[in-house]
């Protein structure tokens, strides 16, 4: 899951909005299923409404009186703050790199909480001036249990909020004794069953308060806890790792075959040899025979490339085109990052490129055997290099050298989106913006050879100088 709703939308629709780092994608999706699950209970509540297992309630209310200073001002602060920092979060760069520390923080933008505060003045002001009687008056207002559900759900939201962090708290005392404070604030660190428990009785102080029965409540509350059986009663959820005894490979592969369920590999001879996991860029086989970091692999294993001795005897040319570091065009022919990386699969497969066998270093610590097919991949780490030999500055070059086994130490270690990867990428993506021009690659039983490059825009190779010929001056030795 995205942490956040600005990797979602930048991924989705290449927009970067750097207000929506202030969403959590977790808790958006868990607001989106309270109000989800607020309109199931209004919905069961009318249900038992009918049927007369609830009754209304009498409460007076004072209706016509102009907006009092409270009102006013409270809406005022509400509004500043959301101005101050939710307009502030889009308009000020770099607010969001460290979300938590920008809302703690005093920095916002103080224009957009004055005017987002007087906006919010002027709406209470408008709607109570149009309520206005020349005498306020009292009247008596039958409420329902359904017309309650708006504060049912938001004393369940905010129950269930502070149970989760109290419990989380209790459950890590070691840790709100060393920071207490920051224990106590972080936007991280939520225990489910604590804001199950404290949400409940939350919910039951509140109906209760407000002569509701709790044990039809609490059946028309039901629907709503499990959503998912409101829609479809008949679901039934199978969760085999949780379930089941499915430890291993061999057993998973013995079901299958016991329930018919094909699986790649079916003949195989025997339990199943190492495990596979297969995307765009690559093939890996890992476990099993595999872990003997002394052991072969058999040259059937191998899906995707041939094996270089069975490669073809000619060689293959090809020609790729790069705007700022990226491949746009194969042999002229322009494609998609997905149909580039598709297409040098099967080129690269056909020559017996990108084998990898390797041992990794884990970040928990062990070591471990794994082997790797990148056929695409590998190409395009080989034309990448060409092209920026002659596009990038020396010392960037080195600098990029030095950066890159730490880059791929971050995303290899699952810290994609931590500020220090961000970091990285904005200075790697300054570097491609003169990585533009035409490498040509030989392909041959296993191995890549450029045969040519060229950038007419933004070389840095100047044969003037670059000669063991008189350059006839070009060249200052001074």
């Amino acid at each position: 899951m995205y942490p956040n709703l600005y990797y979602l939308v930048d991924d989705l629709f290449g927009v970067k909005l750097n207000g929506l780092k202030l969403i959590n994608s977790f808790g958006f999706f868990v607001a989106i299923a309270f109000v989800a699950s607020g309109y199931v209970l209004y919905l069961e509540l009318k249900r038992k409404e009918a049927l007369g297992q609830f009754s209304a309630k009498e409460e007076k209310i004072i209706i016509g009186a102009p907006a009092s200073i409270g009102d006013l001002v409270t809406n005022f602060i509400f509004g500043y703050l959301f101005g101050y920092k939710i307009v502030g979060a889009f308009t000020i760069e770099n607010a969001l790199n460290n979300t938590q520390a920008f809302i703690l923080s005093l920095d916002g933008n103080i224009g957009a909480g004055i005017a987002v505060g007087a906006f919010m003045v002027y709406l209470k002001w408008r709607e109570k001036d149009k309520e206005k009687l020349a005498k306020p008056e009292t009247r008596i207002l039958t409420v329902w249990p359904h017309d309650r559900v708006g504060e049912v759900v938001l004393q369940a939201a905010l129950w269930g909020f502070l149970g989760a962090k109290i419990f989380h708290n209790l459950e890590n005392i070691d840790d709100l004794i060393n920071d207490p404070i920051g224990s106590l604030i972080s936007f991280s660190g939520l225990t489910f069953y604590g804001g199950l428990i404290l949400a409940t009785i939350g919910v039951i102080v509140y109906i209760r308060k407000h002569n509701i029965r709790v044990i039809h409540f609490a059946d028309a509350m039901a629907p709503t806890m499990l959503f998912a059986y409101a829609l479809m009663p008949n679901v039934k959820i199978i969760a085999p790792w949780r379930e089941w005894d499915l430890l291993s490979r061999e057993k998973l592969m013995r079901y299958a075959d016991q329930h018919g369920i094909p699986v790649d590999g079916a003949k195989r001879k025997g339990p199943a040899p190492y495990s596979m996991d297969a995307n765009l860029l690559h093939i890996s086989y890992e476990g099993g025979i595999l872990e003997d970091p002394n052991y072969a692999p058999d040259d059937s294993m191998w899906r995707l490339t041939v094996s270089p001795e069975k490669a073809p005897n000619k060689p293959q040319i090809i020609e790729l085109t790069y705007k700022q570091g990226d491949v746009v065009a194969i042999d002229g022919v322009r494609m998609s990052p997905a149909k580039v990386l598709t297409h040098l699969n099967t080129l690269g497969g056909q020559h017996g490129i990108g084998r990898l066998d390797k041992v990794e270093n884990r970040y928990v610590g062990m070591k471990s055997r794994g082997c790797y097919e990148t056929p695409g991949g590998t190409i395009l780490l080989s034309g990448h290099r060409a092209i920026e030999s002659i596009t990038l500055d020396r010392e960037v070059l080195a600098l990029k050298e030095d950066l890159m086994p730490r880059y791929a130490r971050l995303v290899y270690n699952g810290y994609w989106f931590s500020p220090e990867r961000e970091l990285l990428q904005g200075l790697i993506d300054a570097s491609q913006a003169t990585a533009n021009g035409k490498v040509r690659l030989k392909l041959y039983k296993g191995t890549i050879m450029c045969v040519g490059r060229e950038s007419k825009t933004d070389s840095l190779f100047d044969t003037r100088i670059a000669t063991f010929d008189d350059d006839g001056g070009a060249y200052n030795q001074a």
